[in-house]
């Protein structure tokens, strides 16, 4: 497996005080590795892929979608990239103002001098 979706370990230094882990109120199996899992949705992510197609290194596709679900719910994604932001660099930061002009048929204009966006067109 690749490793250009894994945490370093000055990332995961961070990430880890947010997660709060403890057995779980239910009992039942140990809960899986937090890193492991965070890698399997960050790999999910940027790969693009769908949550089935998750490799088995990281554990069972379910596992890794029920933990997403439940930080989700406990809006613990918002506290995991305010504390990355927090420890950022930010001496070298470069922003990209490119601009493309799209094409009049790819913005939904009709060929023609009367032209009118799609929306706009009034039934007769």
């Amino acid at each position: 497996m690749e490793k250009t979706y894994e945490l370093t370990e000055e990332q995961w230094a961070v990430i880890a005080p947010q997660i709060v882990t403890g057995p779980s109120p239910k009992g039942g199996r140990p809960r899986k590795d937090d890193r492991a899992m965070l890698e399997a949705m960050i790999w999910r992510d940027r790969s693009g892929a769908r949550w089935r197609d998750i490799p088995k290194e990281y554990g069972p596709w379910q596992s890794v979608y029920s933990r997403f679900r439940k930080w989700k719910k406990i809006k613990l994604f918002p506290q995991i990239f305010a504390a990355l932001i927090a420890e950022a660099n930010l001496e070298t930061v470069s922003v990209d103002s490119t601009c493309s002009k799209v094409h009049q048929s790819a913005n939904g204009c009709i060929k023609g001098a009367n032209a009118k966006p799609l929306g706009a067109q009034k039934a007769d």
